[in-house]
């Protein structure tokens, strides 16, 4: 069996893999996110929150391998073999189009000429950040791992800030609103996967209706401006939060700042 047959044969545990896995990641996505913004505040908050969350996700190395990074990695291996699945259909649908007719036609259009950008937005910015994210963890968690450098705080991020401000402001600025929007609107999108996931009802019809309003849920949702309102608030909150950890914000100085 082919490769694109057998992951179109268990897409939709692939799709359940995909959408636990990312589920399970999006919650040290969300305490990464409160830390940068509570950047704003300046050292001492962002330093004590991180202090706190850190108990939950760093100091435990079953955590921090297995479920914060461990989620990661099924995440993007998952999300790439259903990548890889799609384009192996789209390519069956078209070349089935194409046998249908014998007369010359233009390239025919597939499900996949149809994708809402806002999709497409989710999808490109899931690839940007699996293209970084090898590089990302190295440098928050290598100091540590190799030269057991464990204060890795805002003075750490704030000095990457002033060395190369051309490179880093852009790159955390990226960073953090792809994964503000990819985190956002793939959790909302998978929210019928995770329900189907869990046998809540024996009853195949009343499953079947819950179902149905979950998916309208979800549609609501991803066609709100208010959800999209709620990603770029969160997002502004971030890139003041980067601005602040470059100290390009100015705050009265507290005892912390001066020792």
């Amino acid at each position: 069996m082919e490769i694109g047959a057998w992951l179109t044969k268990h897409q939709t545990k692939l799709q359940s893999i995909q959408a636990w896995s990312g589920a399970t990641f999006s919650v040290f996505l969300t305490f990464h996110v409160t830390n940068t913004i509570f950047g704003i505040l300046g050292p001492l908050a962002y330093d004590e929150l991180m202090v706190v969350f850190r108990r939950y996700y760093q100091y435990n190395k079953f955590v921090e391998f297995g479920v914060v990074l461990g989620s990661a990695g099924v995440h993007i291996v998952s999300s790439l073999a259903l990548v890889y699945q799609r384009k192996y259909r789209t390519a069956q649908i078209a070349g089935g189009m194409k046998e249908l007719n014998s007369t010359p036609n233009p390239e025919p259009k597939t499900n996949s000429d149809f994708i809402p950008w806002k999709r497409t937005l989710h999808r490109w910015s899931g690839y940007l950040l699996s293209a970084i994210i090898v590089g990302h963890v190295v440098a928050t968690r290598g100091p540590e791992w190799f030269f057991n450098i464990k204060k890795v705080d805002f003075a750490y991020l704030s000095l990457s800030l002033d060395l190369e401000p051309y490179l880093m402001y852009p790159y955390y600025t990226l960073y953090l609103t792809a994964g503000v929007y990819h985190g956002a609107y793939g959790l909302v999108q998978s929210i019928p996967i995770l329900f189907n996931s869990f046998n809540f009802t024996k009853d195949r019809e009343d499953r079947v209706m819950a179902l149905k309003r979950l998916w309208r849920a979800r549609n609501y949702i991803l066609s709100s401006k208010l959800f999209y309102g709620f990603i770029f608030g969160v997002s502004l909150l971030g890139v003041i939060g980067v601005l602040a950890m470059g100290q390009q914000l100015h705050f009265k100085l507290t005892d912390y700042e001066k020792a």
